[in-house]
């Protein structure tokens, strides 16, 4: 069964890529207008917390294992909440446009922080509390001005990137795409892929977000999808899973590349080495059937871990819980 065709969405390479061509136009401008800004990566005001990675479990609830489909499509937002204005302008006074060292080593901070908060926070941003307005004024104020909204205003994105040795070109690395809804921010929607040239970073500032990390930190998760990617021509194997915390407002979804064993047998290691895009859905826990991409509680059909592995969310979790462990898994082709 072909997951994208299932829901009719694009693969979430193709949404990344062209989301960051369009970033990557605007990069010739960028640089045509750039000039020395007045403050540097040191002044960039983010509150270090260290994320603590002791267990927390949230309750084993039982496993309803469910499909989340790994790209995003926009669905409209079922309230009848009265649309916020645009946000293309800060109310706050711009600072001066980061240069890309800066805007890397403001990112690489973010994400070393997570602006001093817990998921399903993000860079400072809350879910049901955070204004849409507050959110843009965020960036603003550290010369992060290239914000954009759709036509209908439904939701709002930025991308943030690093430079790379030799390439002075602007690229987008990590993308945020905020949805309004209540008069706050509901849904925050992370994407990022692992690139090439920047394998290293990506081990380093996404560890945190790992399927070991996230098993330790929260718990045994509620829904549990597990499943082949399936491919339209020749490629290397791949697997789709993510994990669902619906009490919590978090769910995070990862592409892996797998082994196949034999006809029968499938191989899948879920560590970062095998990653190579990940995403988060992180919404407000209390209006979870209001959230305007999909997730694993809100679709009807999905392929679970149990119909594929055989085995109940316990198993799951005792399998990749463990950063030491092979963090593999022997599943049959359905």
């Amino acid at each position: 069964m072909n997951l994208f065709n299932r829901f009719s969405r694009w693969p979430t390479e193709l949404l990344i890529a062209v989301l960051f061509l369009l970033v990557g136009c605007q990069s010739a401008a960028r640089e045509q207008n750039q000039f020395t800004p007045t403050i540097s990566p040191a002044t960039v005001s983010v509150t270090v917390v260290t994320p603590e990675l002791s267990p927390t479990p949230v309750p084993t609830a039982s496993v309803s294992t469910s499909v989340a489909n790994p790209s995003l499509t926009i669905v409209p937002v079922t309230n009848t909440a009265t649309p916020l204005p645009p946000t293309a302008t800060p109310t706050v006074t711009p600072a001066p446009t980061l240069t890309l060292e800066e805007e890397g080593a403001f990112l690489s901070e973010l994400m070393a922080t997570n602006g001093g908060c817990e998921l399903p926070c993000w860079w400072g941003i809350v879910p049901g509390e955070t204004e849409t307005q507050e959110a843009r004024d965020i960036f603003a104020r550290q010369g992060i001005n290239e914000w954009s909204s759709d036509s209908e205003n439904s939701y709002h994105q930025l991308f943030l990137g690093y430079p790379r040795e030799g390439d002075a070109h602007y690229q987008a690395d990590v993308g945020i795409r905020v949805f309004p809804g209540y008069g706050t921010i509901e849904v925050i929607n992370v994407l990022t892929q692992k690139y090439p040239l920047l394998e290293e970073r990506f081990f380093q500032e996404w560890q945190l977000f790992s399927l070991p990390a996230i098993l330790d930190r929260y718990g045994s998760p509620s829904y549990i999808q597990f499943e082949e990617i399936q491919r339209a021509e020749p490629g290397p194997l791949r697997y789709y899973v993510a994990i669902s915390y619906p009490e919590l407002g978090i769910e995070v979804q990862y592409k892996v590349f797998a082994e196949r064993l034999n006809e029968t047998t499938d191989r899948v290691c879920m560590n970062m080495e095998n990653v190579y895009d990940l995403e988060l859905v992180l919404f407000t826990a209390d209006r979870v059937e209001n959230v305007p991409v999909p997730i694993i509680p809100n679709l009807d059909q999905y392929i679970s871990w149990e119909d594929v592995a055989g085995r109940d969310s316990d198993a799951f979790y005792e399998s990749f819980r463990d950063p030491n462990s092979s963090l593999c898994v022997e599943v049959a082709r359905l």
